[in-house]
């Protein structure tokens, strides 16, 4: 089933931005095709010297690892054995210190996504690599502390919440491009990339899961393999359309059936 035909479900005829572009031949840019660096551009806005390079790097291993909310200028400066003259040629004030490490860092987790993508040949393959490998990969570089402190500064979660959309858009393009040549089901591509990076998004906020009694990385694992396996096992092809079926429509869901051989509870012997 193509894009033409989810436009005539009653449920789905709303908003098809993307699957029209893509209908139409207006297909949009594959941000994965050039060899443009994020990071490299931020960098290139520094001043050119191996110590001021180094200093930045020092400047966010010190944040990463305990978070950054706590420290002052003067406290950044003897941590790192450097002046505070040195600080400000990185950047003219503490919080622009910090916005420069955070946006250092998800500009490097977008610029993996998109070599990642790059290097891989089938649809599915570019799924993965650019949803997955990059978040694992800077969960485990970054701690609770700088996730915390970097959703709660103000200049963090504007930075945080650009990337988002960066990475939304990206990441539509795959669904949709993908959707299009039949490597995944027939979906609204917009609202599965969003659906998809909230849930991503929840999984990986400290707090939350604190509460479950994970780590960030334990509870992105555990997020992946909900998203890439589900939660019903062996569910037939029937089970699946009529699963389909109800999502598009206002009938109740029915109780499922036993499964043939299963023994019935104490309850209905």
């Amino acid at each position: 089933m193509g894009y033409s035909d989810i436009s005539r479900s009653p449920r789905a005829g709303y908003g098809l931005d993307m699957a029209t572009r893509i209908k139409t031949g207006s297909k949009p840019k594959t941000t994965w095709d050039d060899e443009s660096s994020e990071e490299g551009e931020i960098m290139a806005r520094l001043p050119d010297s191996p110590r001021m390079r180094r200093l930045l790097q020092d400047l966010e291993s010190l944040m990463v690892c305990e978070g950054f909310l706590h420290l002052n200028t003067d406290d950044v400066a003897r941590r790192l054995h450097c002046s505070k003259a040195s600080l400000y040629r990185l950047a003219p004030s503490r919080e622009d210190l910090f916005e420069l490490v955070i946006e250092r860092s998800l500009a490097r987790m977008r610029d993996r996504g998109r070599q990642q993508v790059a290097a891989e040949d089938t649809w599915e393959a570019r799924f993965v690599a650019f949803l997955i490998e990059p978040l694992r990969t800077w969960t485990r570089e970054v701690s609770y502390d700088f996730i915390r402190d970097m959703r709660v500064f103000p200049g963090g979660n504007r930075l945080w919440l650009a990337h988002e959309d960066k990475r939304m858009e990206t990441f539509e393009t795959i669904i949709a491009q993908g959707t299009e040549e039949g490597a995944f089901h027939p979906v609204h591509a917009r609202l599965a990339a969003d659906l998809i990076l909230t849930t991503m998004k929840r999984a990986v906020e400290p707090d939350f899961a604190a509460s479950v009694g994970l780590s960030v990385n334990e509870a992105f694992e555990e997020w992946y393999r909900v998203l890439g396996y589900g939660l019903i096992r062996n569910a037939t092809e029937a089970e699946r359309a009529e699963a389909m079926a109800l999502a598009s429509s206002d009938a109740p869901a029915r109780r499922p059936s036993r499964a043939k051989g299963r023994r019935p509870s104490s309850a209905s012997a």
